[in-house]
């Protein structure tokens, strides 16, 4: 627990690559005059593996992958996006998101599918690493979810029980937010 945290940046690029550096942005330039994480500077990951620790790294953030090099250090990596789920989360994950779709979602939709919740995914990868990460002690896991980077849908449930006074729409969460 922190009771004071303060972000490097406002964006995740540059906050992220602090955050697994330990550096600021600008020793690191990631995000201000780089767009790909120093080579020459050793992550976090990285000193946790030279003294034995498996390190693991799980994002569903764009900018938190392979190609700006926020993969450094880390022994297992996976970047999860729409073009690879299937093959990053596995069929049997994506079919309990969209089975559960109701419940950690604001339901289907073709239109925004910003009120679907990848973060359940996400947690679910995550749940299955942790399980085979306890056989090899010590391990550091690192995720970035990215549900704080777009408006909050409330799963139905929740929108059932407590908001059914009122109407929810994208529009007006969408003039709230920006």
């Amino acid at each position: 627990v922190f009771s004071n945290c303060i972000a490097h940046a406002n964006w995740s690029l540059p906050s992220v690559a602090s955050m697994l550096s330990g550096t600021h942005p600008t020793y690191h330039g990631t995000g201000l005059h780089n767009e790909v994480f120093p080579n020459e500077i050793k992550s976090v990951p990285a000193r946790l593996s030279e003294v034995g620790y498996h390190t693991a790294g799980l994002s569903f953030n764009g900018y938190v992958n392979e190609s700006t090099g926020l993969d450094s250090g880390f022994d297992q990596f996976q970047w999860l996006h729409k073009g690879n789920l299937l093959r990053g989360a596995g069929v049997k994950t994506t079919l309990k998101y969209l089975w559960l779709l109701r419940q950690h979602s604001a339901g289907y939709t073709l239109g925004s599918t910003r009120k679907h919740s990848t973060d359940f995914i996400v947690r679910e990868v995550a749940k299955q690493w942790l399980q085979s990460m306890t056989e090899r002690q010590p391990y550091f896991l690192f995720i970035h979810m990215t549900a704080a980077h777009r408006p909050y849908y409330p799963p139905i449930p929740y929108q059932d029980r407590y908001a059914d006074t009122f109407e929810v729409s994208e529009e007006l969460l969408d003039f709230v937010l920006d």
